[in-house]
C-alpha cells in the first residue's frame, strides 16, 4: 500500500512598494549558508506551527524574515493557494500580498545575502530552479526562483497590475 504523504500548511507573501515608476517588489537572494544559494525568494515562505493561527504565522514570518511588525505593512490581500510536492511531503501554501508602508526599510536576516528589487516588466526574465540547472545557469548571477515562488510572483503581477 502506498504511503500517504504528510501535508504541511505554509504561508507565503509578496510585498511591494510604490515609487515614481510604479510598483516594485523586493526579492531576497539566499545566502551561501543555505541550500540552493543565490536563488531568489519572495519575502517569506513559512510553515504554520501547530499552535498558530494563519494570522499569527504571517506576523511571525514578517518579524523573522524582515524585521517587520504587522504595523509596517498595509493593504494585505489574499492571492490564493497552491499545493505542491516537497521531498516526501505535500505543501499547501496560502499566498498573500501586502504593501510596505512608506519609509519602512527591509532588514534581511543572515539567511539572505541581498535584496533584489524587481518590477512587472522583469517577470519574463526569471527561470525556475530546475530549468536553470538544466541550462547550467548559476543562480547567484541571474534571476532564478523555486517554481512555487515564481508562480506566486506571476500571480501577484497578474492580479495587482492586471497584466
Amino acid at each position: 500500500m502506498e504511503k500517504i504523504p504528510k501535508v504541511v500548511l505554509v504561508v507565503s507573501a509578496v510585498l511591494f512598494q510604490f515609487d515614481e515608476k510604479g510598483v516594485k517588489v523586493p526579492l531576497l537572494r539566499r545566502a551561501n549558508t543555505r541550500g540552493n544559494p543565490g536563488v531568489l525568494q519572495t519575502t517569506f515562505n513559512e510553515k504554520v506551527e501547530p499552535e498558530e493561527s494563519i494570522e499569527e504565522a504571517v506576523i511571525r514570518a514578517l518579524k523573522e524574515e524582515l524585521g517587520f511588525t504587522i504595523n509596517d505593512v498595509e493593504d494585505i490581500g489574499f492571492l490564493g493557494s497552491d499545493y505542491y510536492p516537497y521531498k516526501e511531503k505535500r505543501l499547501v501554501s496560502l499566498n498573500f500580498y501586502a504593501k510596505i508602508k512608506d519609509g519602512k526599510r527591509i532588514q534581511i536576516s543572515s539567511e539572505h545575502s541581498e535584496i533584489v528589487w524587481i518590477r512587472g516588466e522583469d517577470r519574463d526574465r526569471f527561470l525556475d530552479l530546475e530549468e536553470a540547472k538544466k541550462r547550467e545557469i548559476d543562480p547567484k548571477e541571474s534571476f532564478v526562483m523555486f517554481r512555487d515562488q515564481l508562480d506566486l510572483l506571476k500571480s501577484f503581477f497578474k492580479y495587482v497590475l492586471q497584466i
